[in-house]
């Protein structure tokens, strides 16, 4: 994630030919939706859900714990 720090105007450098100005604003984590399901590779059991945020970060949620062996769909 970029760490960048907004500038008053009076503190920006002068904009002339080939300059680019960056700002970058950190999102809140607001919301999230479910976009694959974790199943169990052999039983085809359903053993969590991987979310993502309004941020675009994607996490894991498993039901009864981390497992091995597992499909994402």
């Amino acid at each position: 994630m970029l760490n960048s720090a907004i500038r008053t105007l009076r503190n920006l450098p002068a904009i002339g030919s080939g300059h680019v100005i960056i700002v970058s604003v950190a999102k809140k984590k607001l919301y999230a939706r479910a976009v694959q399901r974790i199943v169990d590779q052999n039983s085809r059991e359903v053993v969590g859900w991987v979310y993502e945020w309004n941020t675009g970060e994607r996490v894991k949620t498993w039901k009864n714990g981390r497992r091995a062996n597992v499909v994402y769909e």
